[in-house]
């Protein structure tokens, strides 16, 4: 198994850490150089077999993790290794709990959700498009994607309570909301279906 940070020693940990604290770009890609491959193994191993959000949780550990050393939130750089074992358990570990709530309620609240009771002349045009983005959202592989989808499109939400909710950086917001369309869409194209 990849080791997290590749051989790097401790004096340059702490050389990396302190250079990124102070906003060198050049330090943080040496970072995520020699830190991504450890990283995705970690990932990979807390994750499901096959999981189509593997390289999104991967993501949000190397973008989450450069918050962190920005913020001069990694004060022991000698046990930077051990703190990027922990972000990943903890991200892995938040996405699927968010997960196994959400999973039975995303096709039953699109539905609920997007029915207009009170306009009958459009009710069958409107039952048929429901059932169709019902049946979309359903063949979305990553529970997180349909949850996002619904709270911007559905509900309205505000992206702060987005973010707060799905445990979403704001920072990755628009970067999830973006990719989940993608998906949507090419599930949707798949089908011959046209979004609007």
């Amino acid at each position: 198994m990849a080791d997290i940070g590749g051989d790097d020693d401790v004096a340059m940990r702490v050389e990396w850490v302190d250079r990124i604290h102070r906003g060198d770009g050049e330090a943080e890609a040496r970072f995520v150089q020699a830190y991504l491959p450890g990283i995705r193994v970690l990932v990979r191993k807390h994750c499901r077999p096959n999981d189509p959000a593997l390289e999104d949780l991967v993501q949000d550990v190397l973008v989450r993790m450069l918050l962190h050393l920005r913020g001069g939130e990694v004060r022991d750089p000698v046990a930077l290794p051990s703190y990027v074992r922990s972000l990943v358990a903890n991200i892995v570990t938040s996405e699927y709990r968010r997960r196994a709530r959400r999973d039975q309620q995303d096709r039953s609240l699109a539905v609920d959700v997007l029915t207009d009771p009170d306009n009958p002349e459009n009710a069958a045009e409107r039952s048929i498009r429901v059932s169709q983005v019902a049946r979309l959202l359903g063949e979305l592989s990553v529970a997180r994607d349909r949850e996002i989808l619904i709270r911007h499109y559905v509900h309205d939400e505000h992206q702060s309570e987005t973010c707060n909710q799905l445990g979403i950086d704001q920072n990755l917001y628009r970067r999830v909301l973006h990719r989940a369309r993608e998906r949507v869409s090419a599930v949707a194209d798949r089908d011959g279906m046209r979004l609007n």
